[in-house]
């Protein structure tokens, strides 16, 4: 009888059983190193399975983009679960003080995975979206091999102090160091400075007790911001309009409104960065023939040109512009007349103006509540104490507003 032809198998279906071999054997090893009381060796060995784990680059963006401020454990609800059975080496990396071993960019350099050299976290290295190939760190590795969920928590929790940065003997994990390990994978970069600004604030952007906060996260905080930009929404030309409500939720006018504060971020190079990604937005949309996204970071743009210094007329006008085109928000372009004091008069003749224009009455898009734009414009200013005598001598002498007294009657009643 002729035996059989052995079954071919495709280059693909080799290569993963000689992955899932090397996995097997190192997994056997790592448990015996363990066992042994060896546990420096067997997280080496248990980290190399991570190496060789699928990349969880797209799904830390998708979760870094979220604006959301829910806890941790909430934020994985819709990425696919992934196997906790190696979320033990978590407390054993805890427990037996291994942290050291993450910090170690040499860690990794054995068969099959290339150690990742070290370098300072600085703004070339976040060029490219695709991750080295040859660049595996053992922060990395950790991450592929628990998932997002596991290490998101791990590394929050165990987040350093930023005046021992310079000492890791004395740190669990600091913040610059892990920063620096992930510099070549700009979508987890991203995804854990995300995490540390959400839910250790204190040590990333509240600098306040400090008299000369560290050089490090000055530059981590403008490398954030580039991301930040970078990454913002997934496809802005097909962004629907933002009430004032929803841009209340952006974690990146959060993030403008800490570092700007304390001085880590120029509101000038911010409004470089912004004015550049909404002109790649506005350019994408016309080629794909789509509305223009005047929504699209206008909020965030809006804020970074009023902190960037006094005002002239023309940034003034481009303000008001963004609050009243871009974020759709009377309130807001309201709350900016009043405070703008040196260009009060030519902001409130503005407002009356573009509320009065025809052209904007048939796209109201501000407050579905008010048949007309300057009824809107009178509760808005009602609410927030502006002089509504002063509101109504701005309309041009001899224009009729069809219902003038009642909606004055009704701004008067909120004030009262």
């Amino acid at each position: 009888m002729i035996a059989p032809a052995p079954k071919e198998h495709s280059i693909d279906e080799e290569r993963d059983w000689s992955e899932s071999a090397a996995n097997g054997a190192s997994e056997a090893l790592a448990e015996l190193c363990f066992m042994r009381g060896e546990f420096a060796e067997a997280l080496q060995l248990y980290l190399v399975i991570g190496s060789n784990r699928p990349k969880l680059d797209s799904h830390a963006l998708l979760l870094a983009t979220r604006n959301v401020r829910s806890k941790i454990t909430s934020q994985y609800e819709d990425v696919a679960n992934h196997p906790q059975r190696f979320n033990f080496l978590l407390a054993m990396i805890e427990q037996r003080n291994l942290y050291y071993c993450l910090l170690d960019s040499n860690f990794l350099a054995v068969v099959g995975v290339k150690s990742i050299s070290s370098k300072k976290t600085k703004t070339s290295h976040v060029v490219s979206d695709e991750p080295s190939s040859s660049c595996l760190s053992p922060l990395v590795a950790l991450i592929h091999l628990v998932g997002l969920k596991a290490a998101s928590s791990f590394l929050v929790e165990n987040c350093s102090v930023n005046e021992v940065i310079h000492n890791a003997a004395y740190a669990n994990l600091p913040l610059y160091e892990v920063a620096s390990q992930l510099s070549e994978r700009p979508k987890l970069l991203f995804w854990y400075l995300q995490q540390v600004l959400l839910h250790r604030p204190e040590f990333y952007v509240g600098m306040s007790h400090m008299t000369v906060p560290p050089k490090e996260i000055l530059d981590l905080h403008r490398i954030h911001l580039e991301l930040h930009v970078k990454y913002h929404l997934d496809d802005p030309a097909t962004s629907s309009k933002m009430s004032a409500d929803t841009a209340e939720q952006s974690l990146l006018m959060d993030f403008l409104r800490a570092t700007i504060i304390n001085g880590s971020v120029r509101p000038q190079y911010a409004r470089r960065l912004i004015e550049g990604r909404r002109s790649e937005a506005f350019a994408d949309a016309d080629a794909k023939s789509l509305p223009t996204p005047k929504s699209f970071l206008s909020r965030e743009l809006a804020f970074v040109i009023e902190k960037s210094g006094r005002c002239t007329d023309t940034d003034s006008k481009e303000v008001l512009q963004l609050y009243l085109d871009g974020a759709y928000s009377l309130p807001l372009a309201v709350a900016f007349a009043e405070r703008s004091t040196e260009h009060s008069a030519f902001l409130w003749e503005a407002l009356v103006s573009y509320c009065l224009d025809p052209r904007n009455e048939t796209n109201n898009s501000f407050d579905d509540r008010h048949p007309t734009l300057f009824g809107a414009l009178l509760e808005a200013a009602a609410q927030s104490g502006t002089d509504l005598a002063h509101l109504v001598s701005q309309i041009p002498p001899g224009m009729v507003i069809k219902g003038l007294r009642p909606m004055l009657v009704a701004a008067v009643a909120i004030i009262a």
